[in-house]
């Protein structure tokens, strides 16, 4: 009997016996090591300041799993909340959020985790910016737009350190 080898599989060219056969081949192959533990990751210094973050920033744009802040749900703010412990727990020390991604609720998710994981806040920057004004801010019909403005700054600022509940902004 010959056996035909794909990528990922082996079957019997005749196809009778096949899982007996690949049963057999797993007994002679032996499964690869897995890495049990992550190295940790290579952390920079930001510019001059005194501050190191992880090489790789972990953007939360999509902690909601969307877009539009009436489609998150309960089961995808727990995923994203999920997925930012996650990537905490993966030696990731940088989060990128923004003020506009899913109209603030990346950055509750993130208020979540860090809530949720006391000695998350103490070891990662979080890095958060304003300036895109979406349409209907401050009022109905006002347009999507670029806002530097020092009072929609700080009103930025404000609802950001809001909405995660903390009390500092690492970079701005």
């Amino acid at each position: 009997m010959h056996l035909v080898v794909g990528p990922r599989c082996a079957w019997p060219d005749d196809r009778r016996s096949s899982t007996m056969k690949i049963n057999s081949l797993r007994k002679h192959s032996p499964a690869p090591k897995l890495k049990t533990h992550f190295q940790k990751m290579k952390t920079i210094p930001l510019g001059v300041s005194s501050l190191t973050a992880s090489r790789l920033a972990y953007g939360c744009w999509r902690l909601g799993g969307t877009w539009n802040p009436a489609e998150v749900t309960p089961q995808g703010r727990d995923a994203g909340r999920r997925a930012a412990i996650a990537a905490f727990e993966a030696g990731y020390t940088l989060f990128d959020n923004a003020d506009i991604y899913c109209r603030g609720e990346a950055e509750r998710i993130l208020g979540a985790a860090l809530k949720e994981v006391s000695r998350m806040r103490d070891g990662i920057r979080i890095l958060t910016k304003c300036g895109v004004r979406p349409p209907d801010y401050p009022k109905a019909g006002s347009p999507h737009c670029w806002d530097f403005s020092a009072e929609y700054i700080v009103s930025s600022c404000e609802g950001s350190l809001e909405r995660m509940g903390i009390e500092t902004i690492d970079i701005y």
